[in-house]
């Protein structure tokens, strides 16, 4: 079944929504090997999308989570909404309900009013204390802006 955020033309129809897990997914052709559990952008291209380093940018583009190593050129199946568990992160001490964004090039705790701010695509859904590795659910939207 065909998805888009808000009608937008960027993405539009390009992610599909799987009833069987309440996840959501998108192929994108790797840029370079990818790691299980990292984020990565995705960005439209001519020929449909590709992924990329996250970065600290005014450039919109989404995230997901690659769930395979697959190399560059291979086309690649990244979630993008949902629940995922061990999302690869920096060092952070977050708590349940707080908002993981896109600040500085790498993934930040943005605090517990986070969920609607320009750069989140994530919602922390377990406790840590300086983890590296946290199970979050994917929010599926567009990041219009990093701090």
């Amino acid at each position: 079944m065909p998805f888009s955020d808000r009608g937008t033309l960027l993405y539009s129809n390009a992610f599909t929504r799987n009833l069987e897990d309440n996840k959501e997914y998108v192929l994108a052709t790797a840029h370079a090997t990818l790691t299980v559990g990292a984020l990565y952008a995705i960005l439209p291209t001519a020929t449909g999308f590709d992924t990329a380093a996250i970065a600290d940018n005014a450039s919109t583009y989404r995230v997901g989570v690659a769930l395979k190593a697959d190399t560059a050129g291979t086309v690649s199946k990244l979630q993008v909404g949902g629940y995922y568990a061990g999302l690869t992160t920096p060092s952070l001490s977050t708590a349940v309900d707080h908002g993981l964004g896109i600040g500085d090039g790498a993934i930040i705790d943005e605090g517990a009013a986070a969920p609607f701010r320009a750069n989140v695509f994530a919602v922390n859904v377990t406790a840590t204390t300086t983890a590296t590795s946290h199970n979050v659910i994917l929010l599926n939207r567009e990041i219009t802006a990093s701090t």
